[in-house]
């Protein structure tokens, strides 16, 4: 009978051996399926990234028309919500020579940020080369409505958007004219530190029709200006003791102590410090910084 009896429990114990191999065959092959499916879209996402890379101004085109800058541009992800923009326009009809420079952060990252942001490179391409408007004040304007229009944010409970800092410069007549919504512009002169702010809210989103002005500043290029425009995402950033976000402040700092040194080494300057700040932790969101200096008055 004990015999038996153990017969039986390795009979038992060979039959659910047998479920458990089945089990885990046919765990691996879903695995391997998933496995599959994720080298799939993540190659996907790859190529994207190509796409919206090429979005991007090219840097031997920004280097015509702006002697001297950095774009320090680190994604979360593969693909990025943020984004800089860049335009030149000759003098024609008597109009002075136009740059038109812009930095902004969509709603999100990775690949919804990503969707905006390529929505809205097609839309200033729009507004600065097609209606020929260069206002900075009058962009954001005109970018809100058509956000709102092609997103059908009037009636749909989409509400995605941007934060958009964007310049315009006249260098004939030593003149910035700047604009921003939710982001602000970071000056150095005189070997004084300022700040031109952005208005409060987005482009696009949750804000209402009262909220839509947008004011331009004007900023005169009669010495030497270093000018910054960034993303939140660098301010926002966790790491240091107690694991604190890095915050304006430390930002503003740092902008400022390395705004002497080479345009081309400050980008790696921003590097170091971020990587030395976050001290393994993880990024949490887009970064973007682009400083530019632009010497049109004297260099004393």
């Amino acid at each position: 009978k004990t015999n038996k009896a153990i017969s039986l429990q390795h009979q038992e114990i060979e039959t659910q051996h047998q479920d458990l191999k089945v089990l885990w065959e046919d765990l691996d092959a879903k695995n391997h399926i998933i496995a599959k499916k994720n080298e799939a879209v993540t190659a996907s996402i790859q190529y994207a990234r190509h796409i919206q890379q090429a979005m991007l101004p090219r840097a031997e085109e920004i280097s015509k028309h702006l002697a001297e800058y950095f774009i320090f541009y680190c994604p979360r992800d593969i693909v990025s919500g943020d984004f800089y923009w860049f335009a030149h326009k000759e003098p024609v009809d008597g109009m002075p020579e136009k740059i038109i420079v812009a930095v902004g952060d969509c709603t999100g990252h990775g690949v919804p940020g990503a969707f905006m942001s390529m929505i809205a490179d097609s839309l200033l391409k729009q507004i600065v080369h097609d209606a020929e408007i260069h206002e900075p004040e009058l962009i954001l304007k005109e970018l809100n409505d058509k956000v709102y229009r092609n997103l059908n944010q009037y009636q749909s409970k989409n509400r995605d958007g941007m934060e958009l800092s964007i310049c315009l410069i006249i260098p004939s007549e030593k003149k910035l004219r700047y604009a921003g919504a939710g982001n602000s512009l970071i000056y150095i002169q005189n070997n004084e530190l300022k700040e031109l702010k952005g208005e409060l809210g987005s482009v696009g989103g949750y804000q209402t029709k009262k909220e839509l002005a947008y004011i331009g500043q004007d900023l005169a290029l009669d010495s030497v200006t270093s000018i910054y425009m960034y993303s939140d995402g660098m301010q926002d950033q966790f790491g240091g003791v107690g694991k604190k976000r890095f915050m304006t402040k430390r930002l503003r700092r740092m902008l400022f102590d390395m705004h002497k040194i080479p345009a081309e080494l400050q980008s790696e300057v921003i590097e170091q410090f971020l990587i030395d700040w976050m001290g393994g932790e993880a990024q949490i969101d887009d970064i973007t910084v682009w400083g530019i200096r632009l010497g049109y008055g004297s260099t004393k």
